[in-house]
Parts: C-alpha cells; structure tokens; sequence
C-alpha cells in the first residue's frame, strides 16, 4: 500500500473523529490499513478498524461473522459433527509486555477474559505443487465459526516452545506427521496479534509467530475442530481473503504483515 492511500487513511480517520490508543505505533496503524485493504474494505469499515474501542482486526471479525453465504454455513452445519467443549480451565502460560515468561499459568476462561497476554502459532502449509492448505472452521466454534482459516493455529502449551506447539498443531488437526520441530521453517518473529469478541465477553491477546511447512502426503482433518480444508494456488492467498468475507481476522492480518514483510510472500521457496 502506498504512503499516500496510508496517510489519506489517517486523515480519514481522523477527520472522522476516531482516536487512536496511545500504544499503537505508526507501524501497526500502516499493518491495520494494509489489513482492510487487502479485504476490500469500503472506507466506513476501515475506520471501524481505528476505533479506540475495539481490536485491529474487529472489522473483519464482524464481517466475517455476518456476511456468509447462506448455502455454504448451512451445508456445514448440516455435515458437521458438534465440537466438543473447549476446555475452559485449560492452563495458558501468561508472558510480560516483552513476551517473557512470567511462570504463571491461569485458565483459559480467565485468559481470554481478562486479556491476559498468551502465545500461539500459526502455520502455513504447502505442499510440492506451490499450494496452501487452508481449513474451515467448525460451524459451532465461539470464535470466527464457519470461517475459512489458514492452515493450522495452535495455542501453546506451558513450557512448549512455538516450533513444538506448530508440529503439534498439525498432527492434531490435519493429520500431518511431521517427526520434529526442524521440519517448520519460522516465517514471521513474535509479534503480538489482538481479536476482540464482545459477543462472548473474549479479549485474545497473542504473541504469534508465523511459521511455514512442506507436506505432499494424505491430509486427515479433525472433524471435530475442522469441517473442510483445501488446497489452493500460493499466489492466490491474497486474492481469495480479498474476495470471500468468511476468513479468520487472524488470517487477513498474518497476510497482511506476511505482504508488508516478503515480496513473495506465499512461495515454499522464499527463506
């Protein structure tokens, strides 16, 4: 995105009478912007993203939650199995304002309540033909239902580095049996990524980092986490958050930061 669409965004904004946290630093206001216009966003739903009151990433999530296809949620919710309950008293380690351990664990409830800051990873996998693997979410899942996904997103564990927590995630919900933490290439350092769900009462604060993998063998989804997955072209990621309303928040803003980061962003190749 160029300087001046960016800063034509800011006087938007702020003509409009939108006030920026104090927190946020030029960057992250140039990463919501590249965010929004990677998915479209008409003015007005950009400047839904800058309100002082909610998250980076409360526009997508809105849209994402109210703007499915009617035929493609009730085709999943009638093939999908009911999820089980997340484990609410599931112990998240709590990190400082640095991503340092503080050697506390809370439950999960609590975490996300309280916006305690956690960590968690994300994966991108590719296979020998230069395509990604996206996920769709179960139907009745508390955050982002239904929505398409990128291809594995894994809270971790106490004491779990975030390599451990990406080969974890991919065996638990596609199947994928990667034997060790070497076999995942870190794209992206530790950045922390915020989602807000006033409709459940949820704050998730996350320390994230981005990782890619390679696998060309059978893919066995989670049914009870996942409904559907795909393969499609790596160059076309961006395109298709762009043309379908039903992806995770969290997914728009990876590939916007993933764009502003790597020309080529979506190659198996790229180091």
């Amino acid at each position: 995105m160029s300087t001046l669409t960016f800063n034509y965004t800011i006087q938007q904004n702020a003509r409009s009478g939108f006030v920026y946290p104090s927190d946020v630093s030029l960057i992250e206001m140039q990463l919501r912007c590249q965010a929004c216009v990677l998915r479209g966003y008409s003015w007005i739903q950009r400047k839904t993203c800058f309100d002082w009151k909610q998250n980076l990433t409360f526009a997508a999530s809105w849209r994402a939650s109210k703007m499915y296809t009617a035929g493609s949620v009730d085709a999943a919710n009638r093939t999908a199995s009911p999820p089980p309950p997340q484990n609410s008293e599931e112990p998240f380690e709590i990190f400082s304002t640095e991503n340092v351990s503080t050697g506390k664990t809370a439950p999960r409830r609590l975490v996300h309540q309280q916006g305690l800051l956690h960590r968690s990873v994300q994966v991108f996998l590719f296979n020998g033909n230069g395509e990604v693997l996206l996920q769709q979410r179960h139907p009745k899942k508390d955050t982002a239902p239904g929505c398409w996904d990128l291809s594995c997103a894994e809270h971790l564990q106490p004491g779990e580095s975030y390599a451990e927590a990406a080969v974890r995630g991919l065996h638990e919900e596609l199947g994928v049996p990667l034997s060790h933490d070497a076999q995942v290439r870190r794209k992206l350092s530790a950045f922390l990524q915020t989602n807000t769900y006033p409709s459940i009462g949820a704050i998730d604060r996350e320390f994230v980092e981005c990782y890619f993998a390679s696998y060309s063998g059978p893919i066995q989804i989670d049914g009870l986490e996942v409904v559907d997955h795909k393969w499609i072209d790596a160059a076309n990621v961006v395109a298709f958050i762009r043309e379908n309303p039903t992806v995770t928040p969290w997914f728009a803003d990876t590939a916007a930061r993933l764009e502003a980061a790597f020309p080529q962003t979506f190659s198996p190749l790229e180091s």
